[in-house]
């Protein structure tokens, strides 16, 4: 097996807020991509909520999963671990904004099959033997602003006191802040954020081992403005995982677009 990665922080960062793990005793690769906090806080050494909670996930999965654990519970354990990281640092965990979260796209390789789980928009694409190409994951963070404003407007419907939509239009950070109490709800978005409704939102899903001759995890910053995560999986393949990162920021750069720290892993059978 061939393993390539990359991970680039954004121009607009100083340190990047996704993180990775390739634990090749037991198995286990993935990408984390921390939520950019909408709330202020910064521990002593100056991280972030979001920083924060990629290294929590990246950490449990590089030095306390166990072998005998699914993915999925191993998941569930690392959100416990998030929480308990969060109440040590006095975070109000009843306040979905101020929560520290994390996007998860993971991968465990076992004798006959592959384990796969994720949670928000961190991905998962997979080519078979056939050389067909398929996206294992929903990405449930896309058109999240256009769901919360439906729900808004249902809370008005019900006389719910809200701010109307030209506030929110106006308001970026307060837009961002009502997104974080979609996470982990019915028609929300999942995320990993400490929260036990977590466990309910958790993609998770077996492949065979035999049918598999690439896997390709990658945090969101590898989405292109304009192209399908199959066409990006694609350019991947012909030109390696490096060079197309590269690439991509130099296009959001040349075009003035948001560029996202760009963490992926590809592993070829």
């Amino acid at each position: 097996m061939k393993i390539d990665t990359v991970f680039l922080c954004s121009p607009s960062k100083t340190v990047s807020e996704d993180a990775y793990v390739i634990n090749e005793k037991q198995n286990i690769y993935g990408v984390f991509d921390g939520a950019t906090p909408v709330t202020p806080f910064q521990n002593s050494k100056g991280q972030n909520g979001a920083y924060l909670a990629s290294r929590c996930f990246q950490a449990y999965f590089t030095e306390e999963v166990r072998q005998e654990e699914s993915l999925l519970e191993s998941v569930v354990k690392a959100n416990k671990k998030l929480l308990e990281m969060m109440k040590s640092h006095h975070i109000s965990i009843h306040k979905k904004e101020e929560l520290w979260s994390t996007c998860v796209a993971l991968i465990k390789l076992e004798k006959e099959k592959i384990q796969f789980a994720q949670l928000g928009d961190s991905m998962i694409v997979m080519e078979n033997k056939e050389c067909k190409v398929t996206v294992l994951t929903k990405d449930t963070v896309k058109g999240i602003g256009s769901r919360a404003k439906q729900k808004r407007e249902m809370e008005r419907l019900r006389g719910k006191e809200n701010n109307d939509e030209d506030f929110y239009q106006k308001n970026s950070l307060y837009s961002l802040r009502y997104n974080r109490t979609l996470a982990n709800t019915p028609n929300g978005y999942s995320v990993a954020n400490g929260e036990e409704e977590v466990r309910k939102y958790i993609q998770y899903g077996e492949i065979q081992k035999n049918e598999v001759s690439c896997l390709l995890l990658v945090s969101d910053g590898f989405f292109h403005p304009s192209e399908s995560l199959e066409t990006t999986y694609q350019h991947i393949r012909s030109g390696g995982l490096e060079r197309y990162a590269y690439k991509l920021a130099k296009l959001e750069s040349e075009n003035n677009l948001h560029s996202d720290d760009k963490t992926g892993i590809l592993l070829q059978f």
